[in-house]
C-alpha cells in the first residue's frame, strides 16, 4: 500500500475510525485526508498553520482533529463540519508545540508538550490559559502520554535525555527515568500492560515495568537498527507487538516480557520506503497489518 501525499516530509499519519480515513500532515504546512478503502484524497486543509506541523491528535469522542506546530498554537478542527476550524491556542508555549494529546479519562481534558520545558493541561472551550504548566525538565520537552490504567499519571520525554512521570493531582515529578543518551522523542503507555516504552535519538527503545503502583524500573532494551527513532505505536489486536520507526524505516517487534527478549516480525528499510512523503503512510499501514 502506497499513498503519494506530498513532496515534503510527512510528519504525522492518524487513522479517524468514524470517517474511516487516514489524515497526514506534511512539511507544506497542509492537512490531507484519504478515504482508507479507495487511498483517494478526500479533503485538504490549506494555511492551517504558518510553520511545520509536528503532530495530530484524532479526538475520542468528538469529530475534532486537534494540530500542533512550531508557531507555537494549538488548533482544532470540526471534521463534521467542513472541517472548519473550532478554536485556536494561541502563544500556546513560548517555543515549538511539539505534542498535544487528549485525556482518555476525561476527553475535555488535552495536554500540549513545549520546547520551551513545559507540558501544559488545557480544557476545550476554556483555551484562552492553561489548567495546570508543568515544570520540571531541564531542556524541551518532546512528547507526553497519559497512562490509560490511572488517570493521576502522565510521562514526559525530553531533550534533556529524561523521561519523567508526573503525578497530575499533585503537580509534581514522582520519578525521572534516566538510561537514554540523546533526545527522548516519543514516550507511550502500554493500553493494558504496567509498562511503558521511550524512543529516543540514542537509537533505542526502553522499556519500563511498574507493579502495584509503585516505582518503573527498566527491564529492557531495544536496538531496532534503524538510528535514530521518533515514533511509537501498540497493536491494537494483541498486547505483545509494537511498532517502532526511525531514521532508516520501521520495525515490528514481538515482545516477550517474562523473558527480557524481542522478536523482530517485520522491517520495512527506508530504502524501501521511497518518495520519503510516503514514510509515515507505510508505517501506517505496518501498524495495520499487525
Amino acid at each position: 500500500c502506497r499513498i503519494s501525499v506530498s513532496r515534503t516530509p510527512v510528519r504525522c499519519v492518524k487513522f479517524v475510525e468514524r470517517m474511516n480515513c487516514i489524515v497526514t500532515a506534511s512539511d507544506d504546512g497542509k492537512i490531507r485526508f484519504f478515504d482508507f478503502a479507495t487511498r483517494e484524497q478526500t479533503a485538504e486543509l490549506e494555511g492551517t498553520h504558518e510553520d511545520y506541523i509536528r503532530y495530530l491528535e484524532v479526538h475520542p469522542q468528538l469529530p475534532y482533529l486537534l494540530s500542533c506546530s512550531d508557531d507555537a498554537t494549538v488548533k482544532c478542527w470540526d471534521m463534521e463540519y467542513n472541517f472548519s476550524r473550532k478554536f485556536v491556542v494561541q502563544d500556546a508555549h513560548d517555543h515549538y508545540v511539539m505534542q498535544v494529546k487528549v485525556n482518555p479519562h476525561d476527553p475535555d481534558l488535552f495536554a500540549t508538550a513545549g520546547l520551551d520545558r513545559a507540558v501544559k493541561i488545557w480544557k476545550l472551550g476554556q483555551v484562552g490559559y492553561p489548567l495546570v504548566t508543568l515544570r520540571g525538565h531541564e531542556h524541551g520537552v518532546n512528547c507526553i502520554d497519559f497512562c490509560p490504567r490511572d488517570k493521576r499519571y502522565l510521562v514526559s520525554g525530553s531533550d534533556d535525555e529524561t523521561v519523567k512521570v508526573w503525578d497530575l493531582e499533585m503537580k509534581t515529578v514522582v520519578q525521572t527515568l534516566d538510561g537514554h543518551a540523546h533526545n527522548v522523542n516519543f514516550v507511550l503507555y502500554h493500553p493494558v500492560l504496567p509498562i511503558l516504552v521511550s524512543a529516543s535519538e540514542d537509537e533505542r527503545c526502553r522499556i519500563w515495568e511498574t507493579s502495584d503502583g509503585g516505582k518503573y524500573q527498566e527491564i529492557m532494551k531495544l536496538n531496532p537498527e534503524l538510528k535514530r527513532l521518533w515514533a511509537l505505536s501498540f497493536s491494537t489486536t494483541t498486547d505483545s507487538q509494537i511498532t517502532i520507526g526511525g531514521d532508516e524505516g520501521c520495525a515490528c517487534m514481538d515482545l516477550d516480557l517474562s523473558r527480557g527478549v524481542a522478536k523482530s516480525m517485520m522491517k520495512v528499510e527506508r530504502k524501501r520506503m521511497l518518495p520519503l512523503a510516503d514514510d509515515n503512510s507505510l508505517a501506517d499501514e505496518v501498524e495495520r497489518r499487525l
